[in-house]
């Protein structure tokens, strides 16, 4: 009887596959994602990553950063920290106005 080729032979395990294709979820794709969300996928993204940084930086370094390969510098640091305390203000701003409005109800 012949076997089919590419099925396993008996008694042999196949080895487990590894994923090397996803990014490790380090700080700076945890602080990136909610500034450019991944979605946002091609020039654009990259485009609105340089953006965020002033387009003081590479796209190479960018994605260093990204990957881990590279630590960020401080003054990129301080970019994203002032743009999530931005944004926080901006969010407690609009939950106070709805729940002044939910009050008037």
């Amino acid at each position: 009887m012949l076997q089919d080729p590419l099925r396993e032979a008996p008694g042999r395990e196949r080895a487990p596959k590894i994923h090397t294709t996803s990014l490790p979820l380090t700080l700076v794709v945890r602080a990136i994602e909610p500034l450019v969300p991944a979605a946002k996928v091609g020039s654009g993204r990259r485009q609105s990553l340089q953006a965020l940084f002033d387009n003081r930086v590479k796209w190479r370094a960018i994605q260093h950063w990204l990957r881990g390969r590279r630590t960020m510098p401080d003054w990129a640091r301080d970019k994203l920290k002032r743009e999530h305390e931005a944004r926080a203000l901006e969010h407690a701003h609009i939950a106070a106005l709805l729940t002044k409005e939910k009050a008037g109800d």
